[in-house]
């Protein structure tokens, strides 16, 4: 599936929370003191505190933490992540399975919750595309 820029950047800071990452608005104004260019420069702090991204919103893309369209690096800990989530303490409730042109989110024992097929996609793209569907699932629950 094809994204805009917009989708990227929301679905982007959607993943970041899901692992944990705070959004942090950073109140920035020009030397002037005319324009406020607080909607425009945002920053995110890791969960551990120690990290912190600032960025302006149109490049918040070009950070390689988070860009999970095109780096496994960035994507696989979301992958992760979903796979040790514990509604009970105990037992991990979620399976992600990837092949070579599908990802499969199920719920341990049960049918799938996502399902994203995509011949005409890369695996990084439909595993994405998989993981923005489990996200809008698990919050909504």
């Amino acid at each position: 599936m094809e994204h805009t820029t917009k989708e990227l950047i929301n679905n982007a800071i959607v993943i970041a929370k899901f692992m944990g990452w705070q959004d942090k608005p950073h109140q920035t104004m020009s030397p002037d003191k005319s324009t406020n260019f607080s909607n425009e420069y945002m920053r995110f702090e890791s969960p551990d505190g120690n990290t912190s991204l600032s960025y302006y919103h149109d490049d918040f893309l070009s950070i390689p933490q988070l860009d999970f369209t095109s780096c496994w690096g960035a994507l696989m800990p979301v992958v992760e992540k979903i796979e040790s989530i514990m509604s009970d303490g105990v037992n991990w409730d979620y399976c992600v399975t990837i092949e070579r042109d599908f990802c499969v989110i199920s719920h341990k024992g049960e049918s799938p919750i996502v399902e994203v097929q995509g011949e005409e996609e890369s695996k990084i793209q439909v595993v994405y595309d998989a993981i923005i569907q489990f996200i809008a699932f698990y919050n909504a629950a």
